[in-house]
């Protein structure tokens, strides 16, 4: 069924984090590798490791050490080396995550790398082999002063900070694409008789995924 664009919109992180200790993880799916954190609203982590090297994670109480253990930090999901048994937790460092101030669209365009390799026995056909996949996303809004609006994004280019984007379909139904992304250009328009636009360009930064539990 289609859907309507009305029912969309997008969501960034917050810029600071937020520290919780012993946080209850669950089972990926009946595995025992892998895990995630249970509170939906704390599946976002920053992925710079603070001092104690968060998230820290432990099992039937006992520290596991960080080689033992991947990390997705856009999902919240630890997946250990081998098969753990007893309860599962950690010290993790989240994010909040909002939507935009005066969203009104956003795009999403997926890429992949392709390498030309025909050779003479190709059959007079170009051949081709896969590489790196990679993403670009750009949202629209009104300029705002509040709300988080402004210079928001225009600060967070200055200091180079990244954000985990989160776009949405269909708010109803929970599906999303969500990745951390850098952002790379950031336009204010204003015309005398018009409202003021802001347009914020977006690079994912490292692997983008689909989910239907942001």
């Amino acid at each position: 069924m289609a859907l309507a664009g009305k029912d969309a919109n997008v969501y960034i992180t917050a810029s600071t984090p937020t520290t919780s200790l012993a946080e209850a993880f669950n089972a990926v799916g009946g595995s025992s590798v892998s895990h995630q954190i249970t509170a939906s609203t704390k599946r976002h982590w920053e992925r710079i490791p603070d001092t104690v090297g968060r998230p820290r994670m432990l099992v039937a109480g006992s520290t596991v050490g960080v080689p033992s253990y991947d990390v997705n930090y856009v999902q919240g999901i630890v997946t250990f080396a081998s098969t753990v048994s007893g309860a599962v937790t950690g010290d993790v460092e989240w994010l909040t995550s909002a939507s935009i101030a005066e969203g009104r669209e956003w795009s999403l365009t997926v890429d992949r790398d392709l390498f030309e390799v025909s050779t003479f026995d190709s059959g007079g056909w170009r051949d081709y082999q896969e590489n790196i996949n990679g993403a670009q996303a750009s949202v629209a809004r009104y300029w705002s002063t509040g709300g988080g609006g402004g210079g928001e994004f225009f600060d967070r280019i200055n200091v180079d900070q990244d954000v985990i984007l989160s776009l949405r379909p269909d708010q109803a139904a929970g599906d999303a694409y969500e990745g951390y992304a850098k952002i790379t250009a950031n336009s204010v328009a204003a015309a005398v008789d018009g409202i003021i636009g802001e347009s914020i360009d977006f690079t994912i930064d490292g692997a983008l995924y689909y989910t239907t539990s942001p």
